[in-house]
């Protein structure tokens, strides 16, 4: 299956494209505007491209022949997290970049990933962002469907809701459903992975938390979040949000197990 061409934007250190890669896919091309990723991409996949995605030639740079466009667009305009921008976010308008390279490329399906939010985000003209996007694909040649998936129906030991939209090509299209989820979870549990041993014996290594964040865990307790940490002892954005809960949909981060 190494002949399926597959290109990837907004990849990330490349949990999409890990997939299809152990799939039988080939990733020819994976793009990100995040140097951070870099490292992580490379040793697990390939090469990838560190470049705003606004700045790259499409023609040039992203290489012809593409049966597969993966884009797990920036999320933050569709999070519950955040505003909410949807389309009038700047990420949000980032999908009109994706639109281009299919245009340009087309290939003959095209993956997109987002979160739960998703569903029900409306673009400017207050059109549903599924809506929307299934209208922009059938006007550029494509046939859409859509799902909420989690995670956990397909063997992963972790609660993620996520919405997938596939594209097919018109002149390809034979119909697409989304596979069935696995109904035996046993094993699904944190337990199951954190008793796994170290691949080839290395050491666990942490990531160390950054001074602000060391300054407010100290103030949640088991079970607590940011919501717990005292007004003055706040950071000035999380002050700002703490200020309108209904504009940000009552985030819930920070929390500690």
């Amino acid at each position: 299956m190494k002949n399926i061409r597959v290109v990837s934007l907004f990849a990330g250190c490349g949990g999409l494209d890990l997939g299809f890669e152990n799939a039988g896919y080939d990733v020819v091309f994976a793009n990100d505007i995040e140097k951070s990723v870099k490292e992580t991409y490379e040793e697990n996949i390939g090469e990838i491209l560190i470049k705003d995605i606004i700045d790259i030639d499409k023609k040039t740079e992203i290489p012809d022949s593409i049966d597969v466009v993966l884009a797990g667009i920036p999320c933050q305009p569709f999070s519950n997290a955040g505003s909410r921008g949807s389309m009038e976010d700047d990420r949000g308008s980032l999908f009109l970049q994706v639109m281009e390279v299919i245009d340009i490329k087309q290939p003959k399906v095209v993956v997109l990933e987002n979160v739960r939010g998703f569903l029900s985000a409306k673009d400017d003209q207050g059109i549903s962002m599924p809506e929307r996007l299934a209208n922009d694909l059938d006007s550029h040649g494509y046939n859409t469907y859509w799902k909420l998936l989690n995670a956990s129906d397909y063997e992963v030991p972790q609660n993620r809701h996520r919405v997938f939209i596939i594209g097919i090509r018109k002149d390809v299209d034979k119909g697409f459903n989304f596979p069935e989820p696995f109904l035996n979870k046993e094993g699904l549990t944190v337990g199951s992975v954190i008793n796994l041993p170290y691949p080839n014996n290395e050491e666990e290594e942490h990531w160390k938390l950054p001074p602000q964040a060391l300054k407010i865990e100290g103030f949640i307790p088991a079970g607590g979040s940011w919501k717990n940490v005292p007004y003055e002892e706040l950071p000035d954005r999380l002050k700002r949000i703490r200020d309108d809960m209904k504009r940000y949909h009552s985030p819930n981060f920070f929390r500690r197990f």
